[in-house]
């Protein structure tokens, strides 16, 4: 959404830095292989024979590893944001994505890095007593006061 309100914002020559940021996973990433399944039985004191072999774990992805994915998910969602802007002629784009658990200052850093003109942000609903008490990352960015915070609704 806010991307449909950039040619009304900027000029094709300008510059424009698309930002994602997703929370860190906390799952380490992992798969088994079942093992075997084998019949049952019974033996002459009345044991069972047979059974099948735990299963055993194929692969486990570390935490970077699983962080790296999230990156390249994040990055190809932009790129194809890109390639819609610059058919419409905007060629100058950046694109930044970050894994972190503190949005509002993740992105307060980089605007102190780039130096926007402005920042624009979508609004999101939330209702949780957290985001209540503590303020939206918008809110952040605004008591900040590195760059003036457009505020796009939601729909």
């Amino acid at each position: 959404l806010a991307l449909q309100a950039i040619p009304k914002l900027l000029d094709p020559e300008d510059e424009i830095v698309l930002l994602s940021i997703a929370p860190p996973k906390s799952q380490v990433q992992r798969g088994t292989r079942p093992g075997r399944s084998a019949s049952f039985s019974t033996g002459p004191q009345g044991e069972a024979i047979g059974g099948r072999e735990p299963d055993i774990i194929t692969y486990a992805e570390t935490e970077d590893q699983v962080i790296q994915g999230q990156l390249d998910e994040m990055d190809d969602y932009l790129r194809n944001k890109a390639e819609q802007l610059h058919k419409q002629g905007f060629v100058n784009t950046q694109l930044l994505c970050e894994v972190s658990d503190n949005p509002a200052e993740t992105i307060a850093d980089l605007a102190r890095r780039v130096d926007p003109t402005f920042i624009v942000m979508v609004r999101t609903t939330h209702a949780d007593i957290g985001t209540r008490l503590f303020g939206t990352v918008a809110q952040h960015l605004i008591r900040e006061d590195i760059a003036p915070v457009v505020i796009l609704p939601a729909k």
